[in-house]
């Protein structure tokens, strides 16, 4: 028998392969709204968590767009990325995405116990700067870095403010 390593592939990688490929074909355009999480998981048969972590995964990817209140939209891809060019199997942004799942409360319940009250009055200025500037993507990411770090710096512990920059700077 020759040995050859099978692929073990997640439920959300599905996912993400089955709404790459709806828009690929065509049947899904740019601007279009994605179908709700609901019928989403009843069609695909899948839990809700996986249909959320294959979410992030296209919104890394530069696929789709969530806008708080509306939904999820298909975006305009980047040039470096058609849905087909930036293969799943890169396992750099998953591996991120799953260190931020566990480290990200983490800082928060630090934050929580070691937070000052300078510290909460910078992190309540960065949320409503957030609200007003939903509407462009590249603030949105600065603003999530930001408070990421504001949060991060808030539990006085640098191994976490470095552990967050280095995670935003990958």
């Amino acid at each position: 028998m020759t040995e050859r390593k099978l692929k073990h592939t997640r439920i959300y990688e599905q996912v993400v392969e089955e709404v790459k490929s709806l828009i690929s074909s065509g049947r899904l355009s740019q601007g279009d709204p994605l179908p709700p999480e609901r019928k989403l998981m009843d069609e695909l048969g899948v839990s809700r968590s996986s249909l959320r972590e294959a979410f992030r995964v296209l919104e890394l990817m530069g696929l789709i767009e969530s806008i708080p209140g509306k939904g999820r939209f298909v975006r305009k891809p980047r040039p470096e990325v058609d849905g087909k060019n930036m293969p799943l199997e890169d396992e750099a942004i998953l591996e991120l995405m799953e260190a931020r799942r566990v480290l990200d409360p983490a800082i928060a319940g630090a934050a929580a116990m070691h937070a000052l009250p300078s510290d909460l009055t910078k992190i309540r200025r960065i949320l409503s700067n957030t609200e007003t500037h939903l509407d462009s993507l590249h603030a949105r990411a600065q603003f999530d870095f930001d408070f990421h770090l504001l949060l991060a710096e808030a539990t006085h512990n640098f191994i976490f403010v470095n552990i967050v920059k280095m995670t935003f700077n990958l």
